[in-house]
């Protein structure tokens, strides 16, 4: 006998994604908002840390294509939860803290917020795969690409630029 299911495989692949990232979610939806700011802050920092070991490869060939196409893909699973990690009431104006630079309009404009979160996540697999392919001036061009259009539609509208 041939059960049909409702229920597409695209839906439930879908659907077990969606509760993936849900559980991610879980440690910022159980802190308050200074500690989520500092769990993001914490996250953020390890997001530059991959960032500037591709760089030295891409930039000066220090390190490995291998390395790179990690650390790349690592960005990608960040990038995948940090909508989570901007709960409502953790702004620069809400958690009063010299490293929070989360500027209003990421509430205010939340929908291209998100397509900016998500766009760090295609570039970042863009760039993985040109790790993949281990060309440097590729990766440097995925890098390059990842920092503007990645990071950079992020930190421009939504971040104030933190004095060091």
């Amino acid at each position: 006998m041939n059960i049909r299911y409702p229920v597409s495989r695209n839906f439930l692949a879908l659907t077990i994604i969606a509760m993936a990232a849900g559980l991610m979610a879980l440690p910022v939806l159980a802190a308050t908002p200074s500690e989520t700011v500092q769990l993001r802050q914490e996250t953020m920092k390890k997001l530059g840390k991959h960032m500037n070991a591709i760089k030295d490869f891409a930039m000066n060939g220090q390190g490995s294509a291998a390395d790179v196409a990690n650390r790349a893909g690592e960005i990608g699973k960040i990038a995948a939860g940090i909508p989570a990690m901007f709960p409502e009431g953790t702004g620069m104006d809400e958690v009063k803290d010299p490293k929070n630079g989360a500027k209003p309009e990421i509430w205010l404009d939340w929908d291209n917020f998100l397509k900016a979160a998500a766009k760090l996540e295609v570039e970042s697999k863009a760039l993985e795969a040109a790790g993949n392919g281990g060309d440097q001036e590729v990766i440097k061009a995925a890098f390059q690409n990842l920092g503007k259009n990645g990071c950079g539609n992020c930190h421009k509208p939504y971040r104030i630029k933190l004095e060091k």
